[in-house]
């Protein structure tokens, strides 16, 4: 049963078609409400109309906005980065329902985080690209300074071909790929760099309305499928967890369980699969523990099940995908 998605307003589907158009590729324009899914569609409509490999990393500076919308207003007039970055977290709601970023900061290094709820693998390879690429683009564009790059995390499979213009791109060789979240990690000191956008009056104004819609918004309550796979990430210890323990868990019968799945278009067995994954991605991308081990803490009884459901997620054998990791 298909994942069932909601539709949001996003600011980029009008100009990514526009610039499509403008280099010649014939693309209809979508509507701007479109679904995470949909969204990663396009862009890879788009990489592949324009024959660009890496399309996100060409798009930050080149993609045409006619307008910013109000958590990159607020962003754009902070009086310093870490300002800025702390308010497009805070407000990233206001932008797409189905994008979640965060910022952490800890051992004079700095995180910023690009999640994908409900889509382990990200939407599209470019879309995760694009919002790493962008990152540092409105760092630079913003502090007239180029943030000193340790290391970038994808959600995505590591791409065929070279990585040069990744390296390129982001000034570094630590490139990772199939974790669980996009993750730019850099020094943390140019966070108190002064951003030349900083306007004090536009910023109460933009923190002031984007304040207000949040409120109007209420709180944002995760989906039921997301409970449930936090309870199965909990249980995950050397053995499957059945729907049974995990409905116990959540103090619900098991037919209930399953109703409310199915209600958000999913079942316990897409969940499961969904969450061995992403920590199959992270696990076996990492040197240790051993993928015997990683099998185990997963739940599966036999190392051959796990290779093979691993081959079916990313299209590479445990060992082949640990090698290829950089």
């Amino acid at each position: 049963m298909p994942r069932a998605e909601a539709a949001s307003v996003s600011h980029l589907v009008r100009p990514l078609v526009q610039l499509a158009r403008a280099r010649g590729a014939s693309l209809d324009e979508p509507d701007e409400s479109i679904t995470p899914s949909d969204l990663g569609r396009l862009f890879d409509a788009v990489a592949e109309a324009l024959g660009e490999p890496h399309l996100g990393l060409t798009l930050p500076g080149t993609l045409s906005f006619t307008r910013y919308e109000l958590p990159e207003l607020a962003a754009r007039s902070s009086a310093t980065l870490r300002e800025g970055l702390q308010r497009l977290v805070r407000y990233a709601p206001l932008l797409n329902d189905g994008v979640q970023f965060a910022l952490e900061e800890e051992g004079g290094l700095a995180r910023f985080i690009h999640r994908t709820p409900g889509h382990p693998r990200g939407v599209s390879r470019h879309l995760n690209e694009f919002a790493m690429a962008m990152a540092v683009h409105s760092c630079r564009s913003q502090t007239g300074r180029a943030p000193a790059v340790r290391e970038v995390r994808f959600l995505n499979p590591r791409p065929g071909g070279s990585l040069e213009a990744l390296r390129a791109c982001f000034g570094t060789a630590a490139l990772r790929f199939g974790h669980v979240e996009n993750t730019l990690t850099f020094d943390a000191e140019i966070l108190d760099a002064p951003q030349a956008t900083h306007d004090p009056r536009l910023l109460a104004t933009a923190e002031g309305l984007a304040a207000s819609a949040l409120e109007r918004r209420g709180p944002q309550r995760d989906t039921f499928a997301a409970r449930v796979a936090e309870k199965v990430r909990e249980a995950l210890d050397g053995h499957e967890p059945s729907i049974r323990a995990v409905a116990r868990a959540l103090r619900m019968s098991t037919r209930t369980l399953q109703r409310r799945l199915e209600a958000e278009g999913t079942s316990y067995a897409q969940v499961l699969d969904q969450v061995r994954e992403a920590l199959a991605r992270a696990l076996v991308a990492a040197p240790a523990p051993s993928l015997s081990e990683v099998a185990f803490q997963l739940g599966f009884a036999e190392f051959a099940t796990f290779s093979r459901a691993f081959k079916r997620w990313t299209g590479s054998a445990p060992g082949a995908f640990r090698d290829g990791q950089p």
